[in-house]
C-alpha cells in the first residue's frame, strides 16, 4: 500500500490471473480495483492501482492502524460488514 501510495503502479495478489492489459485504465484513471464478491459492498485489497500520492491510499495508510470507529464505522450498517458477513457464513 506504502509503495503504491509513494510512486504509483499496480498491486495484484499473485492468485489473479491477468486477461487484458490494465494500461487502458490506468491511464484514464488515478484509481482503479475491484469489488469484492463477499455479499457486501467493499473495495477489493487483492488487486488496485493508484497514481502516486493519490488521496485514498493516503488516507488508508494514515488509518490502517486505527481502531474502525476512527475510519467513520458508526456509518456502517452492521448488517453489510465483512465481520458478519464471516461470522454469518460459519
Amino acid at each position: 500500500l506504502w509503495l503504491v501510495l509513494q510512486h504509483g503502479g499496480l498491486y495484484a495478489d499473485v492468485d489473479f490471473q491477468c486477461l487484458a492489459p490494465f494500461t487502458p485504465l490506468c491511464s484514464c484513471y488515478s484509481f482503479v480495483t475491484g469489488l469484492s464478491n463477499v455479499g457486501a459492498f467493499e473495495l477489493n485489497n487483492g488487486l488496485f492501482a493508484a497514481t502516486p500520492g493519490h488521496p485514498l491510499l493516503r488516507y488508508m495508510c494514515e488509518h490502517v492502524a486505527r481502531p474502525w470507529p476512527e475510519w467513520g464505522g458508526e456509518d456502517v450498517d452492521q448488517g453489510e460488514a465483512v465481520a458478519f458477513q464471516l461470522a454469518r457464513s460459519g
